[in-house]
């Protein structure tokens, strides 16, 4: 009885921060331990420093009785899972989402016990808040390094990388592009016969005859075979002049996608 007194005795905006914040360590955990084994080290390093600092927000609300910080979990959750999944197609991130939702019910749903038992904050708020500063600042800084080696100190100018006027205008001989549908299989999934399609630019004047070489052109991260070709069409019309004003040899292009629908 003891016990069970003992355990009614706690006010329920702890019992909510006590189960949102399990929630959310128990989800990062999992999440920790799916890209160890996925064996990147870098995304793995990303995601251990984010759950990290989830769960130090988590633990600073909760333990703190500061709830509407559990909201800042929401908020970086709902846009950590927008920028890491394509919604239509294949979606490996959920854990995100799962983090939003509980830390969403939990900011609100605790701050209303929390007035209605005229809790304040604690102390160790500020203790728990400057931890997670540090922690941020460091990933910042080190992230930033890391940018830094990559681009390899040169100064990129937009000379460098902007497309010349003369290969955004119309030109007389325009090249074509069709869909292609074709069968394949989720050979990274299931392995189940799916129906997949790919868009390809055939050159103008092209003959079946002739032999062309083919450049294969995979999307980004969140983006799919429409990409290149049909939501850029400026891509169509920069291989039109590229081949049009003899800077390169007439050819096919084909941009199909990696992701699975379903």
């Amino acid at each position: 009885m003891k016990i069970a007194e003992k355990i009614k005795s706690v006010r329920m905006s702890d019992r909510i921060a006590f189960f949102v914040t399990c929630c959310i360590s128990i989800i990062s955990a999992v999440d920790v331990v799916r890209y160890a084994v996925l064996g990147n080290p870098v995304a793995f390093v990303t995601m251990l420093v984010v759950n990290l600092l989830f769960i130090l927000c988590a633990l600073t609300a909760g333990m703190g009785r500061v709830h509407p910080l559990y909201l800042v979990v929401a908020v970086f959750g709902f846009i950590l899972f927008g920028l890491t999944n394509n919604i239509g197609t294949t979606v490996f991130n959920i854990t995100f989402m799962f983090q939003a939702i509980v830390s969403t019910l939990g900011g609100i749903v605790g701050t209303i016990f929390c007035i209605k038992e005229k809790l304040f904050p604690k102390k160790i708020f500020a203790v728990f808040s400057a931890i997670i500063l540090v922690i941020v600042v460091f990933f910042i800084a080190l992230w930033g390094t890391n940018i830094n080696i990559s681009d390899n100190t040169t100064e990129f100018k937009q000379e460098f990388w902007s497309v010349p006027d003369i290969y955004e205008t119309d030109v007389p001989e325009k090249g074509r592009v069709e869909k292609l549908n074709y069968t394949t299989k989720s050979y990274a999934v299931d392995g189940r016969s799916v129906q997949k399609s790919a868009y390809v630019y055939i050159p103008y004047g092209y003959d079946e005859a002739a032999q062309y070489e083919i450049l294969y052109l995979l999307h980004g991260t969140g983006d799919d075979e429409t990409s290149w070709l049909i939501e850029h069409m400026e891509n169509k019309m920069m291989l039109d002049n590229l081949i049009y004003n003899h800077k390169i040899n007439p050819l096919i292009v084909v941009t199909p996608t990696f992701y699975v629908e379903n």
